[in-house]
């Protein structure tokens, strides 16, 4: 594929809302049958040649006889109508998908997109992006009329792109980075397990600091005065704390955290049964007439 020179500017935002997107639709969190095509809008700022995606939004459809998404325009335009009263300078810039490939019917939906924008884009997302690869699992694209076999045709042609972030958005990352458990650990795990390596780096560090002043008492080696004065420097920054007095205030932390940990399980508890009670009675809606 060719390239073109429109730059774009992805936002980690509107990266985060597809993965959810399609891990709903897969996990079966969402309206869809799991396998269902992932489809939705992108906003955000267009001026010239430049191209900033800010948020990706689902795009409500539904299924044809043939199995083809069928886009209404009534459900868009209200869709577009609701994000602009919120977002009054955004705009659609395009759509996106997930897949591992561009097929016939992508050409079919962003052909019904350009009703909407002149020249959109498409951002295709992998599914199962390679763990080991150190670039996003995204490529994005715009249309060109080519004539091939004498035929005008579409094509996608590739659109460079690079990452942009706002300062809440840098924070935001960060803290979901850090905050993510892995493998079923939880964040407890992960935050005293970070402690207990931080603590015995600490202590191999200062047995180290101890045995070269052992050794300099004994005469072994011969006295470094510049050394010593940085091993006092470091421990004059240590704080002469009571053993009693520390381990009350280690204990009254660790409740604290403890109890705020269960807290924030049990209000996340609390909203996905909300969430699942919301589901049930859309699907059987006498379950929410007889809930009392």
């Amino acid at each position: 594929m060719a390239q073109t020179n429109k730059r774009v500017f992805l936002h980690p935002l509107a990266i985060v809302a597809i993965s959810d997107h399609f891990t709903g639709i897969e996990m079966g969190g969402s309206m869809k049958p799991s396998g269902s095509k992932t489809l939705g809008l992108l906003w955000g700022k267009q001026q010239g040649l430049d191209s900033t995606i800010t948020d990706a939004v689902e795009l409500l459809y539904s299924i044809g006889s043939d199995g083809v998404p069928v886009i209404t325009a009534d459900e868009l335009n209200k869709q577009k109508e609701l994000f602009t009263k919120v977002y009054p300078g955004h705009e659609i810039i395009g759509w996106y998908s997930v897949g591992t490939e561009v097929v016939d019917l992508d050409t079919m939906i962003h052909r019904e997109i350009m009703k909407y924008n002149e020249s959109p884009l498409f951002l295709l997302m992998h599914p199962s992006p390679d763990p080991e690869a150190k670039d996003l699992p995204v490529a994005i694209y715009e249309s060109e009329m080519h004539t091939v076999d004498e035929e005008m045709k579409m094509i996608f042609v590739d659109c460079p792109f690079q990452l942009e972030t706002t300062q809440a958005e840098r924070v935001t990352m960060e803290e979901v980075a850090k905050a993510t458990p892995t493998d079923g650990v939880s964040t407890l795990d992960l935050h005293v397990n970070s402690l207990n390596d931080s603590l015995q780096s600490l202590s191999n560090r200062t047995k180290v600091l101890l045995k070269y002043l052992e050794a300099t008492e004994r005469g072994d080696i011969i006295s470094d005065q510049k050394l010593l004065r940085s091993v006092l420097s470091i421990c004059n920054q240590l704080p002469a704390l009571d053993q009693n007095d520390l381990d009350v205030a280690f204990g009254e932390d660790y409740n604290e955290f403890v109890m705020v940990n269960f807290l924030a399980s049990i209000t996340k508890n609390a909203s996905q049964m909300n969430e699942l009670n919301d589901k049930m009675s859309k699907i059987v809606p006498s379950l929410s007439r007889n809930r009392y």
